[in-house]
Order: structure tokens, then C-alpha cells, then sequence
């Protein structure tokens, strides 16, 4: 189930006998020829559906089908153009429209444009096709809601219009065409022509085959394949049939969208009867309004009146460049047929108008953006060519039809430079470019110290040392690693070089302030003498680095600090000597005794008091004058065994904490 965009032209013209001219390439006359007498045009576009979840839901068909229309109402002539958008677009109103066609005459033509969603089922006996309208659905139990292809067809079948062209943007196989293909390049000459106006056709040209994924991002902002389509149309001079789309058509979607990566397949073919639809241009018809019947005198001289728009174009006549710009009046022209051209800038516009002696034929020419050619050649040959990005193939090429103005040209060779240019592609003038591709360069990048960061014109490139293998050109190198200030470098590499790149890095750098007290203590850094206290060190390595600090009379002491990029630290010490120490521990030791002491006389007065309390408790069982008494003591002496326990316990408590300390003291500065 993919975007379908169905282009159902059957098409006739706003005219009661509208014309073409055309040339016999047998005899070489020439001689018009009356195609359709009127064209209709219906065009639906889908984006949103009512049964289909979220995701099913499209952003561009509604687009692609507005683009069609702005096409055939700017370049074609319709009696009447129907639009059915989104919400408008239900099976019913489709089916109506379609049968409203049977009103049409035989001379007649209809085009009809569907974009949205189409579906192929496999069946035993065959694919079927459904075009999916706004009220569809793709449940497998649904499909009635759909229009099949084969229901299509029969709608067509009953409609009086000669011409009827089927043009399908989606996946689907195309199964209902009666004739494949075009063998052949059309040359759609006067026999031609009079040959197929007189035959009935119903012609299909689908985006691509069974199972073929449709691709967007074509020409316009249309899919490739409608894009493709509209561009055709638009660049006809003066008539394109179907079958000359159904040859060029096929051949560009397959080409772009294998630039891609992607295969689509465009088919066409009959669904039934012989002809070829015919699409018109305003432009052939306002100069062929002007002209006179072929076979008119050749003899004498006349004059055009050429507008065009926009005004000021330059003027060709037969290939020779008349003086003025348009609005102009050429005198003097000799009877018979001119090709008239006009270009402004990268804008032109050009027709075949017929003059008659002492005639002035007025030709209005609405100018269009040119194209022009580009031809690329390399030394070495065989570099891939991208033009916007998108592959075109490889040198030596030419690549045709691009449009005027500026284009970004690449080429690309292994083992050689890149090639980049802006190219400027001049309206129906074919460009040159001979390009010479330069060796790629190598490059060892290595740096002290190694595993750092390397970056290439500011992106990551990997970490030294590592080769690089670069195009010639101008390349800045930064190198990174933490701890290091980043070393900066430019280097310009030319065809086939092969260099070296050595950086030493520099690590950050610091001070560090130390002070003790009492000064005059001796400082090592890292294990080397740095002098005495206060001392400032500067130009350190950030990092950390360890300090010692010796005096004499005080304890030695070690310690780690950490120096910062660009900033001063500060150490300040307190030194501890001998003595202080040697006082500190006889202090913690007098405590510690006479805690150690409390807690054993209040245990022990604790012990004694507890005892006299279980005696007491006894003789009180069996006391009889004294009971009173009794209770009154055994009261008292609880009170004093529970008490003397509690402060024995905090004092021992505090006895074995002040031996803690004492400990503590002792490995540190003994």
C-alpha cells in the first residue's frame, strides 16, 4: 500500500476544432490538423483519510494534485476543471465525476488526476489494483470501499471522449494493460497525427511496477515521478503525446531514482483500442490564432510583432539576432515559416509562426527558465560526477537539461582530491569544464605526549599518532589532550604529498604558595630539595604533586596537593614539634588516670552498695518492728549502686577514648 497519484487524461480542448500543425517527413508538408473540440479535467488529491490510522495518513498528494492544476490552467486550454480535495474526494463523488464524462462528445478529452493512496492485492487468479478514496480503507475485508482498477476501467468504457490517458504514480503492475511499453522512439509527424484522431484509446502510464516503492523529492518538491511528468508537459514547445511520455518518461524516473539507490519502473500501455492522447499548449494555439491556412503565397514580405513576458527580451529570428528588445516590430521578414526566439537572462521562449505577404502577425511568448548543458572531462577519467549532490555518472559525460543558473558541481576519484565548483549553466548553451584532479596527500600526525585528540578543520579526526589521507588544500590541526594546553598548527597539503606532523604538547601550568609555622622548614617537591618556608613555586605541571616539610625539633610531614591551570594554590602547615607532642601525650595520660581511677571507685562503691541492698532486702522478708526502716535503707542504697554504676561507665568510657587519642598521637608523630 503506497502514495498512488492516478492521472486519468482524457483530454479535449476549450476549442470548437482545436489544431495542431504539423510536417509530414515523407513529403514535408505541412498542414493542420483538428484534434479535440473540447477538454475537461477533474483532480483529486488525498492527504487525509478517514479510515486509516495516523500513520497511513500523506503529506504531499494534495500538492502534487495542486501542482498538476496550476499546470494545466497556466499551460493547456479546458473547457472545465473539476478539484476534489481531501474531505471532497469520497468514493461517491469520485464515481460521479467520472460518470458525469458520459456527457462528453466524441471529439472530446478528459483528464483526471488522482493523488493518494493505492493498493495491489494478490489473488489466485491474479493482481487486483485499487485506488484508495477518502473514505477507503485497507483492510482486506473492506476493499469494497475502494475503486478497483478493473471498476475503472469499466467506467471508462461507456464514455463517449476519443482519448482517455491513465497516468499511475504508485506501486502497482500494471496488470489491466492490453499493450506494453513503447518498442520504439514515437515520431509523431503529420501521418501520424491523422492517423490517431481518428482512433478511440484508453492509455495508462503507472510510476512503477508490482511491489516498486514510489519515491518523493522529485523536480518541483513533487514526487519524482509526477515531477518528471509536469516537467515534460511544461517544456513542450507545441504538442507532446502520450506515447512520446510513456518513452521519455519511464527513462528519467529509472535514472533518478537509481541516483538513489532505489529501483522504479515506470510501465505504459493501452487498456484498450489504438490512438495516442495529444496534450496541446497555449502557446501553439495563440500562434497558430495568428497564422495563416498552410499553402498560402510565400512570396513578398511581412512583419511580426513580438511581445513577451516579461518585457525586454532579446530577439531571434531564424537563428539571426534582430537590434531592439520586446515589445518589437520586425518589418521586412520574407513570407513563410520563422522560428522565433526570445531570452532574457536565463528565461527564453520560442515557436514557429507563419507570415504571409504584407502581413503583421502579432506573437506573444511567455518566457520559461531555460536549460542548458554541461560538459565535464577529467584527467583521470572515470570520476564520479554529482551535480547538486545527486550522482549523474562518470567522466567524461554530458549532462543534458539542466536547469539555467547556478549548480554545485563534485567530483570524486579514489586516491585523488575531491573536486568541488560552482558552475554556471547558461539557457540552451552547452558549458565546459576540463578538470585536472590533484593526488590525495598523506599525513602522519604523532605528538609527545601520545593518545591525543586530533581534530581536522573542527571535526574529530581520531587520536595520535594516525595517518591521515587528506585532498590538497589548507587544513587546520588542533591537537587536545587533558592536563595539555591544545597546540594549533596549519598545514597546506599538494598534490601526492607525503608529511609529518610532531607536536610536543605543554602541560598546564600552576603555582603553589607553601607557608608553615614556624617558618624555616625545609620543602621537598616531589622528593627534590625546593627550598625553605614561605616558599612560591611557580611554573608547576597542574596536577597533584607530593609535598614533605622538614624541620628540626618538629615532626616530618607528608602531604599530596593539587596545582590548577593558571592559578595559585596555597598551603598553609602547622608544624608539630617534639616536645609539643611529648607534652600532649603526658596531658592525655594524667587524664586518662584519673578517669580510669573514678570509674573504678564509683564501680566499686556500685558493687558494695548493691550488695548491702540484696542483705537488707532479705532481712526485711522476715522483720517485723523494723520493716519501716528496712525499706526506707534499701530504697536509698539502690539509689547509690544505680548512680555509681552510670558515672563508673561514663569514666571508663571517657578512659578508653583518651587511650584512643593517645594511640592516634603516637602513630602519627612517633
Amino acid at each position: 500500500m503506497y502514495k498512488t497519484i492516478i492521472a486519468i487524461l482524457a483530454t479535449t480542448f476549450l476549442f470548437a476544432g482545436l489544431e495542431v500543425v504539423s510536417r509530414d517527413s515523407h513529403t514535408g508538408i505541412e498542414d493542420e490538423i483538428q484534434l479535440y473540440e473540447n477538454t475537461y479535467a477533474l483532480i483529486i488529491g488525498i492527504d487525509n483519510y478517514s479510515n486509516l490510522d495516523f500513520n497511513w495518513q500523506l503529506q504531499y498528494a494534495v500538492q502534487d494534485a495542486k501542482g498538476v492544476t496550476k499546470s494545466m490552467r497556466d499551460n493547456f486550454e479546458f473547457n472545465d476543471i473539476i478539484e476534489l480535495y481531501n474531505e471532497q474526494a469520497t468514493k461517491s463523488n469520485f464515481q460521479q465525476a467520472i460518470s458525469n464524462f458520459r456527457k462528453t462528445g466524441k471529439e472530446d478529452g478528459i483528464f483526471i488526476f488522482f493523488a493518494g493512496h493505492g493498493h495491489t492485492e494478490s489473488t489466485p487468479d491474479g493482481d487486483l489494483g485499487y485506488i484508495i478514496p477518502h473514505d477507503g480503507s485497507m483492510n482486506e475485508i473492506e476493499m469494497y470501499k475502494n475503486i478497483s482498477m478493473n471498476e475503472l476501467k469499466d467506467f471508462l468504457k461507456p464514455i463517449s471522449a476519443k482519448h482517455v490517458f491513465v497516468v499511475v504514480d504508485a506501486c502497482y503492475s500494471g496488470t489491466l494493460l492490453t499493450t506494453r511499453g513503447v518498442q520504439e522512439k514515437p515520431e509523431p509527424d503529420l501521418g501520424y497525427l491523422r492517423e490517431i484522431t481518428r482512433g478511440r484509446v484508453r492509455q495508462v502510464l503507472t510510476a512503477g511496477g508490482k511491489g516498486q516503492q514510489v519515491l518523493d523529492g522529485g523536480p518541483g518538491g513533487h514526487s519524482v515521478f509526477t515531477g518528471y511528468f509536469l516537467q515534460f508537459l511544461e517544456n513542450a514547445s507545441n504538442y507532446i503525446t502520450a506515447s512520446q511520455l510513456g518513452y521519455k518518461l519511464p527513462e528519467e524516473v529509472f535514472k533518478a531514482a537509481r541516483d538513489r539507490n532505489h529501483n522504479q519502473s515506470p510501465v505504459f500501455g493501452n487498456l484498450l483500442g489504438e490512438g495516442d492522447f495529444v496534450f496541446i499548449s497555449k502557446q501553439s494555439q495563440s500562434t497558430q490564432s495568428t497564422s495563416p491556412h498552410r499553402g498560402s503565397s510565400t512570396s513578398g514580405f511581412g512583419s511580426y510583432y513580438i511581445t513577451s513576458d516579461p518585457d525586454g527580451a532579446q530577439v531571434w529570428i531564424d537563428d539571426t539576432e534582430i537590434a531592439g528588445i520586446t515589445p518589437l516590430e520586425v518589418d521586412n521578414q520574407s513570407a513563410g515559416e520563422h522560428t522565433i526566439y526570445v531570452e532574457k537572462g536565463n528565461y527564453s521562449a520560442e515557436t514557429i509562426a507563419f507570415l504571409e505577404p504584407d502581413d503583421l502577425v502579432k506573437i506573444n511568448l511567455p518566457m520559461k527558465l531555460g536549460r542548458g548543458k554541461l560538459k565535464i572531462s577529467s584527467t583521470p577519467f572515470e570520476a564520479k560526477v554529482y551535480i547538486d549532490g545527486v550522482l549523474k555518472g562518470e567522466t567524461p559525460m554530458v549532462v543534458k537539461d539542466l536547469m539555467a543558473g547556478e549548480h554545485i558541481l563534485k567530483l570524486i576519484k579514489k586516491g585523488y582530491s575531491e573536486f568541488t565548483k560552482t558552475v554556471f549553466v547558461k539557457s540552451n548553451q552547452q558549458i565546459k569544464e576540463n578538470i585536472s584532479l590533484g593526488q590525495k596527500a598523506e599525513l602522519m600526525i604523532a605528538s609527545l605526549p601520545t593518545r591525543a585528540q586530533i581534530y581536522i578543520n573542527g571535526d574529530l579526526f581520531g587520536t595520535t599518532p594516525k595517518n591521515a589521507t587528506l585532498n590538497t588544500g589548507k587544513y587546520n590541526i588542533v591537537i587536545k589532550q587533558e592536563d595539555y594546553y591544545d597546540k594549533e598548527t596549519t598545514v597546506d597539503l599538494d598534490s601526492g604529498d607525503n608529511e609529518e606532523l610532531n607536536l610536543d604538547l605543554d602541560h598546564h601550568l600552576g603555582s603553589l604558595f607553601v607557608y608553615s609555622d614556624p617558618p624555616e622548614a625545609d620543602i621537598f617537591l616531589n622528593g627534590d630539595m625546593a627550598g625553605k618556608t614561605p616558599l612560591k613555586m611557580t611554573d608547576l605541571n597542574t596536577g597533584k604533586h607530593n609535598i614533605k616539610i622538614m624541620k628540626s625539633g618538629y615532626y616530618t610531614t607528608t602531604e599530596t596537593v593539587t596545582v590548577k591551570v593558571d592559578k595559585i594554590t596555597n598551603y598553609d602547615l602547622n608544624l608539630m614539634s617534639h616536645a609539643s607532642v611529648k607534652a600532649q601525650l603526658k596531658k592525655i595520660k594524667n587524664k586518662k588516670s584519673f578517669w580510669l581511677i573514678s570509674g573504678l571507685v564509683l564501680t566499686g562503691a556500685g558493687a558494695y552498695y548493691k550488695m548491702s541492698s540484696d542483705k537488707h532486702f532479705t532481712e526485711y522478708g522476715t522483720a517485723t518492728n523494723n520493716a519501716k526502716e528496712l525499706h526506707e535503707l534499701i530504697e536509698m542504697e539502690n539509689q547509690i549502686y544505680t548512680t555509681s554504676f552510670g558515672l563508673g561507665g561514663v569514666c571508663l568510657l571517657r578512659t578508653l577514648a583518651l587511650n584512643n587519642q593517645e594511640k592516634t598521637l603516637k602513630e602519627k608523630w612517633q
